[in-house]
């Protein structure tokens, strides 16, 4: 019996060595904290997403009319900038990440491939434009102009959700801080 409570006692005592060692309370709730900065970039991101969005739609309309490839040339020219635009947003949010609460971290690596992927297919596009002018109408070319269309379309979605959803955090915070009773 003796060697039990011994073994017990030394048991608790690791345990306890181990509570000790964890980080208090303040700590894990700062990591907890929504960063404004963060918030700010996604925003940042969210207003580029959507126009990019915008002009890959119009595009896409351009492969249903008779515009020469000089249009194509000026609306991919355009989203060009927008994914650089962007890509430098996305370059400021990787640069704070680690300011940034679980979620907006979260946000922070699911946007990044998107990213990625929609450079790669804009890059594609403008080259297919270089080589082949004159087949701005052909199905290949379109279908082309529609995968950077989904893409940015996919982005868009993402970072806008990612958007509200920290806004809607933040208003259900203020609503716990400040409960009202309503009145009967």
């Amino acid at each position: 019996m003796l060697i039990d409570k011994k073994a017990t006692l030394s048991m608790l005592a690791l345990v306890l060595a181990m509570v000790v060692a964890i980080p208090p309370a303040p700590l894990a709730a700062q990591a907890s904290t929504d960063s404004a900065e963060v918030s700010a970039f996604l925003a940042e991101a969210k207003r580029e997403a959507v126009q990019l969005r915008s002009d890959t739609e119009e595009m896409q309309t351009f492969t249903r009319s008779n515009l020469n490839w000089r249009s194509f040339a000026a609306k991919i020219t355009k989203i060009k900038r927008h994914v650089n635009n962007l890509g430098a947003t996305i370059s400021k949010l990787n640069n704070t990440r680690g300011e940034g609460s679980a979620w907006q971290q979260q946000a922070i690596d699911r946007i990044d491939p998107l990213l990625k992927e929609l450079v790669s297919s804009v890059e594609a596009t403008i080259s297919q434009l270089n080589e082949h002018q004159g087949r701005v109408h052909s199905v290949h070319y379109k279908e082309y102009v529609k995968a950077n269309h989904e893409q940015a379309s996919n982005l868009a979605a993402l970072v806008s959700d990612f958007v509200e959803y920290g806004k809607t955090k933040n208003k259900m915070e203020e609503i716990a801080k400040n409960p009202e009773v309503p009145e009967r």
